[in-house]
């Protein structure tokens, strides 16, 4: 079970009030079916604490927000007296970094801890350098194919939508389930020359269906990617999970004067991707490139054959 952010931001804040009339450090479990990890602050620190066997070491600076180290925690709290690997960022930073928090919490491997924690530390670290500024326009229209159909989903399956949603999270695709997949392209009204950022974005599968869905939208007067964001707030009952992923993806508050740009919905076309689909994807080699590292490619849609996207077609799927 995944994590909210605002559970995270609450036991910090718990632990501060505590570390501040005590004078000490002060942890506190952030799930208690996850007995290994443990959140806490410690002054003007708020430290993650994952149980390990290991060497004590001082302070070591991993990226521009998080700093390491393996020790015992100071505190006194049974069964951590063998050591602990952790992590720990400036408390003023605490909302930047509270859905990593989250994730690491939710995703951390107690039977490999320190590697699967600097590997998820690692895969934030990507993220926070792409994201240090507002969304770029591509990306902001990327963003609202996704969220016109998320709204959609949300409409025609409820609140259990938002479990589907993997855009957000660097996955192949931007909605997937156990039976099946969809990539969303935001397009203009003109001839569409999606880009393709992967060849595993549109590998076809015997375990799931794959579709590729086009979201056309112009210039207009309907709604903004503000908007969106503000209408799905009010349509989902639980938030946590839609903020956590809008973190992700890089809209911060702090960034919505940038977002106020109108468009208009225009249609919404798709097509089923299948082992016959003249596209490209990794399947198509029988052995892996090494010197291709990432590679993007455009796709020309007229050679598909896309047709109107059902109203249904969420609940059908």
């Amino acid at each position: 079970m995944s994590i909210g952010f605002n559970r995270v931001l609450s036991q910090l804040e718990l632990s501060e009030i505590r570390s501040i009339n005590t004078g000490l450090a002060s942890y506190r479990l952030l799930d208690p079916s996850r007995p290994w990890f443990l959140l806490g602050v410690d002054g003007k620190w708020d430290i993650m604490a994952i149980k390990s066997i290991s060497k004590s070491t001082d302070w070591d600076q991993k990226v521009g927000l998080l700093s390491i180290r393996h020790g015992t925690i100071d505190a006194e709290i049974e069964g951590w007296n063998e050591g602990a690997f952790m992590i720990r960022c400036e408390s003023h930073e605490r909302e930047r970094i509270a859905p990593f928090v989250a994730d690491l919490c939710t995703r951390l491997d107690p039977n490999d801890p320190v590697d699967s924690a600097l590997r998820i530390i690692d895969e934030w670290s990507d993220l926070w350098n792409r994201i240090k500024g507002p969304l770029g326009l591509e990306s902001q229209r990327g963003l609202i194919g996704e969220l016109l159909c998320l709204k959609s989903m949300i409409k025609s399956i409820g609140n259990k939508a938002i479990r589907y949603w993997t855009g957000p999270t660097r996955a192949p695709q931007d909605f997937i389930a156990e039976t099946w997949r969809v990539e969303v392209k935001t397009i203009g009204t003109k001839i569409a020359r999606p880009k393709i950022s992967s060849l595993d974005q549109l590998l076809p599968s015997d375990e799931y269906s794959l579709h590729l869905i086009l979201m056309s939208i112009k210039d207009g007067t309907e709604f903004s990617l503000n908007d969106l964001v503000e209408q799905i707030r009010h349509i989902l009952s639980d938030h946590d999970a839609f903020e956590d992923l809008l973190f992700q993806v890089g809209y911060y508050t702090k960034h919505v004067a940038h977002y106020t740009r109108k468009y208009d919905f225009t249609e919404a076309t798709y097509y089923e991707i299948t082992s016959d689909s003249n596209v490209l994807h990794s399947g198509m080699f029988s052995r892996g490139i090494p010197a291709i590292e990432r590679l993007e490619w455009v796709l020309r849609s007229e050679e598909l054959p896309f047709t109107r996207l059902p109203e249904d077609f969420w609940s059908t799927l």
